[in-house]
């Protein structure tokens, strides 16, 4: 009888990582576009078009052509301006609007080089904005386009020529450095358009927040991040340094220094040494002057200095806080509300409540060391108390609704099988019950809010232990073609009516209000929605509908408040008034301001008296805030600490001081601030949005006392800023040329697109492949070669794989040679091998609620050839052909896993794979290893159990390579059958936020302790015991300020007496460049 010593894996998809624990150094390109594209995300049954000029090359689906020649229009315009270039290179690219994704996002990948427009609008404007966001991802995106074009030269470019995409990526990335990419590219939003992050509060405010706070970081740690304190990104940082530069040493400056660094002038540190070429000063003079000139405009300006409840001894403090800052984490407070629960309603929750329950508040906690959820936080006995609702689901934004006993949210779902189809389905929590109800499916609903139905009078007879009341949900509605709508929907998701915005007009946070002063809802009066208008050139502004019993969706929609040119977010309606933040984009307004409005009035034809007042403005973020009957406000104020929620007393801006300095009165509205916006651009020559505010129309524009002396209306600027974001000036020869430019676009187009040869290292395999993808993600391409240094076995294969329908089929080719067969005499002979598969694969996620859930399942027909050399085996003796049947299934369920968290505190991961020959010739082999993930002993901890079996029919002559996941510490033997029961218990240890010349930083030094137990049994039932028990210290790292890896050094000591050496040592060192 013949064994084979060595064969090739017979995986469909020979790139399943096999774990390793050896040194290797492996280059894995595009990260990010790896992690942002996927790979047959879409159904066939979306129809896809192409706009391809000369210079652009927009692919998009069926419907979405207005979009698309607007993307069009403002490329070309980005390629043609002559300001702030980065040089004079360009490819055309192509851009995929992906319009069935509820992300807001987009990215610019090398690898195949493309980039994808992720087409939901975001929904809070403070983050990114409120202009047309295809156009802002344009501005945004594009710019990476021009960046990585005229970085492609000198090396960069000779490697990309050689090696491809993925080389390129790489080369570029080591010569340029990932926060001047976004930075650049959040300036370029800045410059081109009247907003930009650059503009935005939220965005630009975290530095000074920072040092107001007494946070004082190196420049490692602000450009690495931290998990214990809260840094911002590499996009904030970016901005500040790329600003500075352009700001001083002219619009030229960063497209010299990337055409030095891209030539690596200067083998190390490249791009600083490019920096200091070009301004004449070290980068470490560079940033700190960038840093110093930053952080000096806000010096002069008033801040406000929350402290926690437990340090106040005045009560009549300013501003005092109700959830105590932690020292070892950053913890969020988000989107308070005030709670209006009932008496007894926490009863299930907590038994010693105190009644008076309406000053309590209702938010959302994000710690880092556990999972988000829903609080309530009351003061007992002079100390703040808070007490856990539930947890919060899995979802693009956390935003929630609030109103009696209940709690809405949106949940994240994923379509089952296509990855870029997404949804976003209401769900309610009755807080008294804790009882879950979902109450949509398939939707794609937002920003919702929720009110109690009851009949007049009955609400104060209902007993907490009554049955659920009825309820009604408004929600914020967007579809795949960029339309939005207000619904309302019964508690069985059923929609009652709905109101369709205008084409270009976005509706969004509804909150229920009523104006007829009686003392609750009920089903036979009619209640009102107020929501937030917001139209594609930005402008923002308040809408309302009255809605009831005897209501249509064909009520007109009022204005409450016209549009404007201010961003108005995070609306609250309590006690007859609606509360809401506003900012207004521009550089002598670094403010987030809170505005009141009377909704009594909503029906008085009196505008100016529901005309908003301003009752306080902060640096700081204001995540949300709403007012108190004594005039007191509660608010989400950004922190070093994460954002708190605080009691605002004295909130009028006119008398509010900073720590330690005297600021005179009209500093308010009149200080010298800089700011930090582009000079120039296509929106300054349209207008100049932020030299003033506009100036009252007449005297009854002011508010009230409670908008300051000399200070207009903040909601008078109704200037259309259209003519300054240039993206909607398209011409109609414009428009002529693109309808004539467009055509179909097959799923199929261009299947054969190879962009990167890229070499691993996998010590002892070492391979070349070379990689395609085609635009649409729906064939996958990979020829290969590799060879193996021990064995001196070489290999050639092909892979092809398409991504079109509900099941993926996929064809795997491979011939090797040197291999080398032992009979039971010690007699090695030669052969080749040649192995066909011809599968089917079928990938499932069912993520959704709190769980994050997948299923894979393939099964292969699959051939091997065998063809020896001289001397030949004897041939009753020798296999030439084998059929077996190659499949694979792996299910996995995860709880949501917080920041700090290692492994998910509860989960399950099982993967089985069998071999079943198909002519008797071949070993039957089954295998299964599923690994248990439970809670540790604090929250950062975890404990993993691995069980595993696998079972070989020994009766025939050919062998299969296996992944049995044998105990650590060992060469894993060959047996019959093998068993094994593992534990792994692993805890963060310290974070050390240290690195050392721009090399290497460490986050997170982390332990792990194992103990695994395996059991083998030979073809008498022979038993041999394999026991191991160990340690392993891991560094979590960056290498290069940016390239994220893991480094280990494991300890294993043998519990095998038969083995001599009982103790070893193993380098863990995975690192994956790029």
């Amino acid at each position: 009888m013949y064994c084979k010593l060595l064969s090739c894996i017979h995986y469909p998809d020979r790139k399943i990582p096999v774990r390793r624990l050896v040194l290797g150094l492996v280059f894995m390109a595009g990260t990010f576009s790896l992690s942002a594209q996927q790979f047959g995300g879409n159904p066939p049954t979306l129809r896809w078009r192409q706009l391809k000029t000369d210079s652009v090359n927009i692919v998009y689906p069926t419907g979405a052509d207005s979009t698309a020649f607007r993307v069009a229009a403002l490329i070309q315009r980005l390629q043609r301006t002559s300001t702030y270039r980065l040089g004079d290179r360009l490819e055309n690219i192509p851009v995929v609007l992906q319009t069935e994704t509820s992300n807001s996002n987009g990215y610019v990948g090398l690898g195949p080089y493309r980039s994808e427009f992720y087409l939901s609008a975001p929904r809070d404007v403070m983050d990114l904005g409120s202009i047309d966001w295809a156009s802002t991802l344009a501005l945004h995106e594009y710019r990476h386009v021009l960046q990585y074009n005229n970085i492609n030269r000198g090396v960069t470019r000779v490697v990309d020529m050689l090696l491809g995409d993925n080389a390129r990526s790489l080369l570029s990335d080591m010569a340029v450095p990932n926060w001047f990419f976004e930075g650049d590219a959040v300036y370029s939003e800045t410059l081109h358009s009247t907003e930009g992050r650059g503009r935005l509060p939220r965005f630009m405010n975290v530095y000074p927040m920072l040092k107001r706070d007494g946070r004082h970081y190196n420049y490692q740690k602000w450009r690495n991040g931290s998990y214990k304190d809260y840094i911002p990104g590499h996009y904030n940082l970016g901005y500040i340094l790329v600003a500075y530069g352009y700001k001083n040493y002219g619009e030229d400056f960063w497209g010299k220094v990337i055409l030095d660094a891209a030539r690596y002038k200067g083998l190390f540190y490249p791009f600083q040494k490019a920096i200091k070429t070009n301004s004449g000063v070290s980068f470490k003079s560079f940033r700190q002057a960038a840093f110093q000139a930053y952080l000096n405009d806000f010096d002069s300006l008033n801040w406000i200095i929350p402290r926690p409840l437990h340090e106040i001894e005045d009560t009549t403090e300013a501003i005092i806080g109700l959830t105590a800052p932690s020292a070892k984490e950053v913890v969020d407070y988000l989107y308070p509300y005030p709670s209006n629960l009932t008496d007894g309603a926490l009863a299930k929750t907590n038994n010693n409540l105190e009644p008076g329950l309406g000053q309590g508040v209702i938010a959302l906690k994000q710690p880092s060391k556990s999972v988000s959820r829903f609080v309530y936080l009351n003061e007992k006995n002079g100390s703040p108390m808070e007490y856990d609702l539930g947890l919060a689901p899995i979802s693009r934004d956390g935003y929630f609704g609030y109103n009696a006993d209940y709690i809405v949210y949106t949940r994240y779902q994923t379509d089952p099988r296509w990855a870029y189809k997404e949804y976003s389905d209401l769900e309610v929590l009755n807080i008294k019950t804790g009882r879950r109800k979902r109450i949509t499916r398939k939707g794609r609903y937002f920003t919702p809010d929720v009110t109690e139905v009851i009949k007049a009078g009955n609400r104060q007879k209902r007993n907490p232990s009554e049955s659920e009341s009825a309820f009604l949900i408004a929600a914020s509605e967007r579809n795949p073609d960029g339309r939005s709508a207000i619904a309302i929907l019964n508690q069985n998701g059923n929609v009652l009516q709905k109101w369709v915005a205008p084409k270009g007009v976005l509706y969004d946070y509804p909150k229920f209000f009523r104006s007829d002063n009686k003392a609750f809802y009920n089903a036979d009066t009619s209640l009102a929605l107020v929501f937030i208008m917001r139209k594609s050139n930005g402008q923002m502004g308040l809408g309302y509908v009255q809605t009831g019993k005897d209501r249509s969706s064909s009520t007109p929609v009022k204005i409450l408040l016209p549009y404007s040119n201010r961003l108005i977010a995070s609306p609250v309606v309590t006690k007859g008034k609606l509360y809401f933040s506003s900012i207004y984009p521009g550089k002598s307004d670094p403010y987030t301001e809170i505005f009141q409005m009377d909704l009594t009035s909503v029906a008085s034809k009196k505008t100016n008296k529901r005309a908003p007042v301003r009752i306080a403005r902060a640096i700081r973020d204001i995540h949300q805030a709403y007012g108190l009957p004594n005039g007191h406000l509660v608010a989400s104020l950004q922190t070093a600490g994460g954002y708190g929620l605080f009691n605002w007393q004295d909130h009028d801006p006119k008398k509010q001081r900073a720590a330690g300095s005297t600021i005179k009165s009209d500093t308010w509205d009149n200080h010298n601030f800089n700011g930090y916006l582009p000079v120039g651009g296509w929106s300054a020559k349209a207008v100049d949005r932020t030299s003033k505010r506009p100036e009252p129309v007449n005297a009854k524009d002011k508010i009230n006392e409670r908008v300051f002396a000399g200070d207009s209306s903040p909601f008078l600027d109704t200037t259309d800023l259209s003519a300054a974001n240039i993206a909607y000036q398209i011409t109609e020869q414009q428009q002529a040329h693109y309808a004539a430019a467009d055509r179909k676009y097959p799923l199929l187009s261009h299947p054969f697109h190879f962009h990167s040869l890229q070499p691993t290292v996998e010590d002892p395999v070492y391979s070349l492949d070379l990689l395609g993808q085609n635009i649409l993600n729906t064939v996958k391409t990979d020829l290969s070669y590799s060879y193996n240094r021990v064995t001196e076995i070489s290999q050639a294969a092909a892979d092809l794989t398409l991504g079109l329908w509900y099941l993926e089929p996929y064809i795997h080719v491979d011939y090797s040679w040197n291999h080398l067969a032992a009979d039971s005499k010690g007699n090695q002979y030669a052969y080749k091998e040649l192995t066909s598969q011809l599968g089917l694969q079928l990938p499932l996620s069912f993520t959704g609620g709190r769980w994050s859930r997948s299923l894979y399942l393939s099964t292969a027909l699959s051939q091997s050839n065998l063809y020896w050399a001289e001397p030949t085996p004897k041939p009753e003796a020798a296999l030439t052909e084998i059929r077996y049947l190659y499949s694979r299934a792996q299910f996995s369920i995860y709880a949501r896993q917080a920041t700090r968290q290692l492994y998910p505190r509860l989960g399950l991961n099982s993967y089985t794979e069998m071999n079943t020959p198909l002519d008797g010739q071949g070993a039957r082999q089954w295998m299964n290893s599923t690994t248990i993930y439970l809670p540790g002993l604090l929250q950062t901890h975890s404990l993993r159990l691995n069980l595993a079996y696998q079972n070989r029919d020994t009766a025939g002559t050919y062998g299969y390579n296996s992944r049995f996941p044998f105990s650590r510490g060992y060469s894993r033997p060959a047996f019959k059958t093998m068993w094994k029961f593992g534990w792994d218990y692993d805890l963060p240890l310290w974070y050390p936020d240290f690195g050392f010349a721009g090399m290497a930083y460490f986050f997170r030094v982390r332990g792990n302790l194992y103990f695994d137990q395996s059991y083998g049994f030979d073809n008498v039932d022979k038993r041999a015991s394999y026991g191991s028990v160990g340690g392993t210290v891991y560094a979590d790292m960056n290498i290069g300020n940016q390239y994220p890896i893991t480094i280990g050094l494991r300890y294993n000591h043998i519990l095998n007496q038969n083995f001599p050496i009982k103790n070893n040592w193993e380098v863990i060192l995975p690192i994956k460049i790029f």
